[in-house]
């Protein structure tokens, strides 16, 4: 489920910024009836920046929430204890506490181990749950402690949240008994991640809904026919203090885990509060037979013919 939003800026919008970076101020339309709203003002450089930081977090956290439903579909066992050796990592145990629920803590170790999605950890991530992430009306609470990750196509290490930040995870719909429809409310308050070689920071909010479409089963053997839907708005604001927000809320975003690329919706951008306003269509397609295709159009106010790029040569 992470690798869309590794896409979502860094293959897509990044590129989509040569567009405006042609069109300069005369060329935004002006109502004349409206007073002029303050812009902030803001480089192309930093906006683009803005934007392949919130690719980076938002993959971030993306993988989190994988990780966070593995962990405790493999170790929702009240009587699983830290395995004490110190030496074989990741060490998970497994609690009830008093409310009921189950505390699964995950402990990487200190130093990074790589991981079966090829993302290198460190730390320790603590997840309360209900129970487990595929049955309905379940809430996990994930909550970090010097958490470091890194995937395999970054250069560097981050740190992802500190003390105050939360990230929920709620299970609405079916079960895996009848997985027509799984839906995932996922929050992410007070999100923070921080590079850990730069020490530069990014900070971000999430409230999206994902709903699981169709695939040919919920084993990981058939996860590449996995569909999914996301509707929801994205908030933060980059290391520059540029403000950013992307919503999918008119038409959802689908995508098929295993293809790069986002296969119909509409993505609703700003950057810079109002600096840098677009939107990315992304049902375009040059060939309607292809359901893994890289075609999308970019509709920027006040210009009537959509912008088309091909996304392929972007990866």
């Amino acid at each position: 489920m992470n690798k869309f939003f590794r896409y979502l800026s860094f293959a897509v919008i990044a590129s989509f910024l040569v567009v405006f970076n042609s069109c300069g101020d005369d060329d935004k339309p002006t109502d004349p009836k409206q007073p002029e709203q303050p812009e902030q003002k803001i480089t192309m450089e930093q906006a683009r920046n803005a934007l392949l930081e919130f690719a980076n977090i938002s993959n971030q956290f993306s993988t989190v929430f994988n990780e966070s439903g593995k962990q405790v579909g493999s170790n929702l066992t009240p009587t699983k204890k830290l395995n004490g050796t110190k030496t074989t990592y990741p060490d998970v145990s497994c609690e009830i506490l008093q409310n009921g629920k189950y505390l699964v803590t995950c402990d990487y170790g200190p130093s990074p181990i790589i991981c079966s999605d090829n993302y290198k950890r460190r730390g320790i991530v603590k997840i309360e749950t209900d129970g487990f992430a595929t049955t309905t009306d379940n809430l996990m609470t994930v909550t970090f402690d010097n958490y470091y990750q890194q995937g395999d196509w970054y250069a560097h290490e981050y740190k992802i949240g500190d003390a105050t930040t939360i990230m929920t995870i709620k299970t609405s719909g079916a079960n895996l008994q009848n997985p027509d429809r799984i839906d995932y409310e996922v929050k992410v308050t007070n999100g923070l991640v921080t590079d850990a070689v730069t020490n530069k920071s990014v900070s971000y909010s999430e409230t999206t809904l994902r709903t699981f479409d169709h695939g040919d089963g919920m084993g990981l053997e058939n996860m590449c026919t996995w569909n999914y839907y996301i509707t929801g708005t994205w908030i933060g604001v980059s290391s520059d203090n540029v403000p950013y927000q992307l919503n999918a809320n008119s038409i959802p975003l689908r995508y098929r885990v295993c293809c790069h690329f986002f296969q119909d919706g509409l993505l609703d951008v700003n950057v810079g509060n109002g600096t840098l306003v677009f939107q990315i269509d992304y049902s375009f397609t040059n060939d309607p037979t292809n359901d893994c295709d890289c075609d999308a159009h970019v509709i920027i106010p006040g210009i009537p013919t959509p912008q088309y790029l091909s996304m392929c040569n972007q990866q």
